[in-house]
């Protein structure tokens, strides 16, 4: 009895696993089932923010010629400075980049003296000119400033990363040049100074302050390509280079104010040449070509984090007005150039 109850117990199992089989073979057939993402998506998806920050030297460079008379005319300061923000927006894993920047540098004021020669009409003389040498001092201070507004797309190209930018480019240059010079003449050999003659002789003065001011102000389409070159551990060669047509205004003013102190044998002095002279030359439109470069090595101290030491230079051909020897209104260029050093920052 006891082996027939085995027997059948056997049997009942051995049917319940054939009748079970079916669907252990149909759950084993069925997909797995996904799994749920709980992690914030890969930082390469999301947007970046980068924004840097600039600073350094600048030398100055280009025409001279802003007052227009040998004497009268002086530079800024060769050595200035320059400083830099940008700012860089990437949305998720898009090419598209859009930046903007904005640069300031300035030049501080130089001053001169001279001895220009100018030629009057004086004395009892009034059909013959006479040269004299007058004392004169002056000086000049100069800034610029400029502002870009660019998209760019990275272009894939060989290692590390490059970027093709386009985009509108904004830019101001403006100078100012002050002075002050000053003639003496006699009733009695008007070839000499005052100073070589006895007191009692009559001398008369000729004093003009002058001051000028020229600038530029234009906008205009900007092409540039920027990018770095990875090599060792952290280090890379950074490059960028731009090109831009500025249609604007060249506006030069120069004001001067004459004191003469003739006596009464001497009538008033008439400048013949050499004098400092007032003048304008306003509403000048036009295109000045701008180019700009940069080369530099950079180091990451982290992904995110990166110190680059670079030579700069930007160069605006024909953006100032200014005057020649013969009163004429003349084009003068502009260059500035020097060491820098760039801090960037992404989110």
């Amino acid at each position: 009895m006891y082996r027939v109850r085995v027997t059948l117990l056997a049997g009942v199992s051995a049917i319940a696993i054939t009748a079970a089989q079916p669907e252990i073979s149909l759950a084993a057939d069925l997909p797995a089932r996904p799994v749920v993402a709980t992690k914030a998506p890969p930082t390469a998806f999301r947007d970046r923010w980068t924004v840097w920050v600039e600073g350094g030297a600048a030398l100055f460079g280009g025409d001279p010629g802003v007052a227009g008379l040998t004497g009268f005319d002086v530079d800024p300061k060769r050595w200035g400075w320059e400083a830099a923000i940008g700012v860089e927006f990437r949305p998720g894993m898009s090419p598209w980049i859009w930046s903007a920047q904005f640069r300031y540098g300035q030049h501080g004021s130089n001053s001169e003296s001279s001895n220009p020669l100018a030629t009057f009409l004086v004395g009892n003389f009034a059909t013959t000119p006479f040269n004299f040498v007058g004392t004169n001092s002056a000086s000049r201070k100069e800034h610029h400033w400029v502002a870009d507004f660019m998209v760019g797309r990275d272009m894939g190209l060989g290692q590390g990363h490059n970027t093709l930018r386009f985009g509108v480019r904004i830019a101001q240059i403006w100078g100012k040049t002050t002075g002050s010079a000053q003639w003496q003449f006699n009733a009695l050999t008007p070839t000499l100074p005052c100073t070589a003659l006895p007191p009692s002789a009559y001398c008369a003065y000729d004093q003009r302050a002058y001051e000028q001011k020229s600038s530029f102000l234009g906008v205009g389409p900007r092409l540039a390509l920027d990018g770095q070159i990875p090599f060792g551990n952290n280090w890379a060669f950074e490059y960028a280079g731009g090109v831009a047509a500025l249609f604007g205004r060249r506006k030069a003013d120069q004001t001067v104010a004459i004191n003469q102190i003739p006596p009464t044998a001497i009538p008033t002095p008439v400048c013949v040449t050499g004098c400092p002279f007032a003048t304008t030359s306003s509403g000048n439109n036009g295109v000045v070509f701008n180019m700009d470069a940069m080369l530099g090595l950079s180091y990451a101290f982290n992904p995110n984090t990166i110190l680059m030491i670079a030579y700069r230079f930007d160069g605006y051909f024909d953006a100032l007005r200014g005057y020649d020897s013969n009163g004429n209104v003349t084009n003068l260029d502009r260059f500035y150039h020097g060491p820098m050093v760039r801090l960037t920052m992404t989110n």
